[in-house]
Order: structure tokens, then C-alpha cells, then sequence
């Protein structure tokens, strides 16, 4: 990230039970994170079906702050979820 880019939120995909949900989530926290959307963990088997839903948080969180700064989002590349997120299947 430059020094003129920050960082002001993140897409969180967690697997949660039967379903795997997307929220839109500050940087190194869940807390209030905004819940966007889900699937079943049967549906996203498929890595085309995962990539999608993926895609559809991006292109969700990208509208949003887009709507809100007038400036649409660069993506980096995936991160593992922080240790302290990690709860397994809730």
C-alpha cells in the first residue's frame, strides 16, 4: 500500500456453521462488522462458485465506499484471518 492509499476497511469471508458469510469489516477487527452477504458451504465446493462469491463481497464493499468517497477501492491480495478471528465453524 503507498503512503497515499490507506486502509479503511477489508472484505472478511468466514465459514460459520453450514454457511460461509461475507462482511464488509475494519482492519484487524470483526468488530460491528457489516454482514453482506452468504452461501452454503455446499454451493461453494465448486472454485468457480467460491471465486465468485468473492467477487460479488469486492464488488459490494467496492460500491459502498464508493457511494461514500467517491473513490472505488484497489484490491490486494487475500490475507489469512488475523489468529485472534480464528474460531473454526461457529
Amino acid at each position: 500500500m503507498s503512503d497515499e492509499q490507506k486502509q479503511i476497511g477489508r472484505l472478511a469471508i468466514r465459514k460459520e456453521g453450514d454457511v460461509i458469510n461475507a462482511y464488509y469489516a475494519m482492519p484487524g477487527t470483526m468488530k460491528d462488522a457489516l454482514w453482506l452477504s452468504s452461501i452454503t458451504c455446499s454451493a461453494a465446493e465448486r472454485p468457480e462458485v467460491f471465486e465468485a462469491f468473492k467477487n460479488l463481497g469486492r464488488e459490494i464493499v467496492g460500491q459502498i465506499l464508493f457511494e461514500v468517497t467517491g473513490v472505488r477501492p484497489s484490491w490486494g491480495g487475500e490475507q489469512p484471518a488475523p489468529e485472534h478471528e480464528r474460531a473454526g465453524s461457529a
